[in-house]
């Protein structure tokens, strides 16, 4: 009798250690189980690339990622990256571009490279909901295709479209809404587009600083940096100089001008690359005139994230962590990608600061899985976080 209680005992124990395997799926907080192929994906397989951070205060903001497979992700957080809510709209491979308003309303935009077609979805509660707009038109039958959208509140935005382009030319079409997105009107089309913006260049992303003042970048051939301008919400365009050149020898080089970053309606920033430079332009009269400020001597910065006209941060060459503040007056390495992770040849993936001494990086090895760090004073201290999604 005592030997057949024992049996039953360890039988017991031995059945509730078998109904408890760590990585089964029924034990895993998703809101969409079909993204869970098998046991063995681990719950933050989607965030194996983060493209882009889009932090709107301390707290609130979106995540845009993707998996090993190139499935692409978005997340919602509340909680600075502690936990991360699913808000994919999609089930695809294609290359995703994402702008946020704020932490409520954005848009998600891909492009159907078969029917040469744009699925553009809005949300104005965090991702809970989305909207399709009715947007039909084909585009990309000459090559390019989308570049980006922009909005300045929840119902007025503009689309930018390269029809065709080559070498220092371009051709672009520019739609404007004023329903959030939910229907496009054309305001630059294939058959005004020589007229009312002109072919020189090849033109980047489109942005508003209001109603009425456009910004188009351009990567073109000339003495000095140049970029689009329009005065009357979009309708017509004009290539405009940052500053009137300097150099009189008539020689000529190739400068990549972003739209500008503003502040306020007076106060902005845009950063131009050139002549083996990467300059910040500053301006204190909303945009009228420009002032070269900041220079680099590497043609390889991006991901900035502008705090104001006067602290800046950046990475350069995917490996070191730039920063610029009005004591130093000069970029200066803070950190490099392997001093954050403690992992060879990482490269930092994607960046934001949202204070002088708040943000957030992605690090890891080319091509491998990132991690996420997060740091609150300046770059000296990370912590690695390990979001959870739910």
């Amino acid at each position: 009798m005592k030997g057949t209680t024992f049996l039953l005992v360890l039988l017991l124990i031995l059945s509730g250690c078998a109904a408890k395997p760590s990585d089964s799926i029924e034990n895993r907080v998703v809101t969409d189980t079909t993204k869970i192929e098998s046991s063995t994906t681990p719950l933050n397989a989607g965030l194996h690339h983060i493209s882009e951070f889009s932090m709107h205060d301390n707290d609130k903001g979106w995540v845009l990622s993707g998996d090993e497979q190139g499935y692409k992700y978005l997340y919602h957080t509340q909680d600075r990256l502690q936990h991360l809510q699913d808000r994919t709209p999609w089930s695809m491979k294609q290359h995703v571009f994402f702008f946020a308003l704020n932490d409520q309303s954005a848009w998600a935009v891909w492009e159907d490279d078969n029917e040469k077609q744009l699925l553009i979805w809005h949300t104005n509660n965090g991702g809970v909901d989305w909207s399709q707009s009715s947007f039909n038109e084909t585009i990309g039958e000459r090559g390019a295709g989308f570049h980006n959208l922009y909005f300045i509140s929840d119902q007025i935005g503009w689309m930018h479209i390269t029809d065709n382009s080559g070498a220092d030319f371009s051709t672009s079409l520019i739609y404007f809404t004023d329903t959030g997105g939910d229907s496009w009107k054309p305001i630059v089309t294939q058959s005004d587009a020589n007229i009312k913006l002109g072919v020189e260049g090849n033109k980047g992303k489109i942005m508003f600083k209001n109603q009425k003042e456009g910004f188009l970048g351009t990567t073109h051939v000339a003495k000095t940096p140049v970029w689009y301008r329009s005065h009357d919400s979009g309708n017509s365009w004009g290539l405009e100089p940052l500053i009137e050149a300097t150099d009189h020898s008539g020689e000529e080089r190739i400068f990549t001008v972003d739209t500008p970053i503003f502040f306020d309606d007076k106060q902005g920033i845009a950063a131009v690359t050139g002549n083996q430079l990467y300059s910040i332009f500053t301006t204190q009269d909303g945009g009228s005139t420009w002032i070269e400020r900041f220079t680099n001597p590497s043609p390889n910065i991006n991901q900035l994230s502008a705090i104001d006209t006067e602290h800046l941060w950046a990475v350069d060459n995917k490996f070191d962590l730039i920063h610029i503040d009005n004591i130093e007056d000069q970029w200066q390495t803070v950190i490099n990608a392997e001093k954050i992770s403690g992992i060879k040849n990482s490269i930092i993936q994607s960046s934001q600061f949202i204070t002088d001494h708040e943000g957030w990086v992605s690090v890891g090895p080319a091509g491998a899985s990132a991690n996420i760090y997060h740091t609150v004073d300046g770059g000296a201290s990370w912590e690695e976080l390990e979001p959870i999604i739910d």
